[in-house]
């Protein structure tokens, strides 16, 4: 069906009728999203040998309440990475990179157009993240010894720590929002940004770090969103 410039009257008279809902979502955020942030510490591992990879695939969940138009959405997403490869300085050892996320916000959005089958939403939220970081080199083809693990040749970087608050912005397009069942469930695409507020220090909780290194946060990802919406009311 062509999409009219304007949602028609049955359209506005939805709102009208249904006034609020509440529900769940969650968004996969798959393997084209990436850190547009944390160029400082990004270029230190790279001077390491290591190879880093900025993707930052995320599972979130979410809880929405509907007021009319109006969405307000309070979400957290958790993301761990490990992988292994050789180090490129040709010092002949192997490195295991770990990195981990923890995000927690929330995002205000207006449901702009809507018809049955396609509602577009802008959203602006905040939220906090916590990134860390940590890597271990160790020789090439190196055998771990129970008898005396102690006497193990890696060398492991204590974990390194980002934490900053982040302006989050979205467009988000939502197919089968509009229904007059309850429990019904919709799904649709995220496109979104973030970026945090100022730049913040590394931080580390094994010891102190003997020079600052600062950071900002960013991300840009693009989400694929599945909802359920728990209760509407006429």
């Amino acid at each position: 069906e062509r999409l009219e410039p304007m949602d028609s009257l049955q359209d506005d008279n939805w709102f009208r009728e249904h006034p609020w809902s509440i529900g769940v979502s969650s968004s996969v955020l798959p393997a084209f999203n990436f850190n547009s942030g944390y160029g400082e510490m990004y270029d230190f591992l790279e001077r390491q040998g290591l190879d880093v990879d900025r993707s930052l695939d995320q599972l979130v969940f979410g809880m929405h309440l509907r007021w009319k138009r109006t969405l307000l959405e309070l979400n957290t997403s958790f993301a761990v990475f490990i992988e292994e490869q050789e180090n490129s300085t040709g010092r002949g050892t192997e490195i295991v990179f770990n990195e981990s996320a923890l995000q927690a916000g929330f995002n205000f959005g207006y449901i702009l157009y809507s018809n049955r089958y396609l509602s577009i939403v802008p959203r602006v939220g905040m939220g906090i993240i916590n990134y860390s970081i940590q890597y271990s080199e160790y020789p090439a083809g190196a055998q771990f010894d129970f008898d005396n693990p102690t006497n193990a040749a890696s060398i492991a970087s204590p974990r390194l720590i980002h934490e900053s608050a982040y302006w989050d912005l979205g467009l988000q397009f939502l197919n089968g929002f509009q229904s007059d069942q309850r429990g019904h469930v919709f799904e649709g695409v995220i496109l979104g940004y973030r970026r945090g507020f100022s730049e913040k220090d590394w931080k580390t909780a094994q010891g102190s770090l003997s020079s600052e290194l600062a950071d900002r946060s960013g991300q840009i990802y693009v989400g694929l969103v599945f909802g359920f919406d728990l209760k509407k009311e006429r």
